[in-house]
């Protein structure tokens, strides 16, 4: 199988409501379920262009949503990433995010992102960064995991 990485640089409602509808389909976690709410909230479809991974028939593998230099300077912050439950354990989520810290390498030095206690988002990171991320309460009655990376830790490593 060979896998495409494509950024979505325009995009009809269609086309959002279908990779909401992604989202929705492949995660269990009601707060990654909002991702339709965010994007579409912040009118940040345009400004920070979601990222996907495709098969050769089109279908999506998974997805990246972020911004770059916005919530934190000199920063790429995952707010969503999602793997086709067909697709997990093949590196998509790596890929995705990989990708895109080669693709701002010169606007950025770190990487961050957040993830629930209790999401597989967790496991997916701890194994992935290690021990280095620190631990807050979150707004939904649980807690975070916070990794804030330097860029060349991920790419180097």
């Amino acid at each position: 199988m060979n896998i495409n990485y494509v950024t979505i640089n325009q995009c009809n409602e269609l086309d959002k409501l279908r990779f909401i509808k992604f989202v929705y389909d492949n995660t269990d976690s009601f707060i990654l379920n909002t991702f339709g709410h965010v994007w579409s909230g912040r009118n940040w479809w345009e400004k920070f262009p979601i990222e996907v991974c495709t098969d050769d028939a089109g279908r999506v593998l998974g997805l990246h949503a972020y911004s770059v230099n916005d919530k934190h300077k000199n920063t790429l912050k995952t707010y969503f990433i999602v793997t086709s439950k067909a697709a997990r354990g093949h590196g998509i989520a790596k890929l995705l995010i990989k990708n895109a810290i080669y693709k701002h390498k010169d606007k950025i030095e770190f990487y961050y992102v957040n993830s629930d206690i209790r999401s597989a988002g967790f496991s997916f990171y701890k194994k992935w960064l290690g021990e280095n991320y620190e631990i807050v309460d979150n707004d939904f009655n649980s807690q975070d995991i916070i990794y804030k990376e330097p860029i060349y830790n991920i790419i180097d490593g």
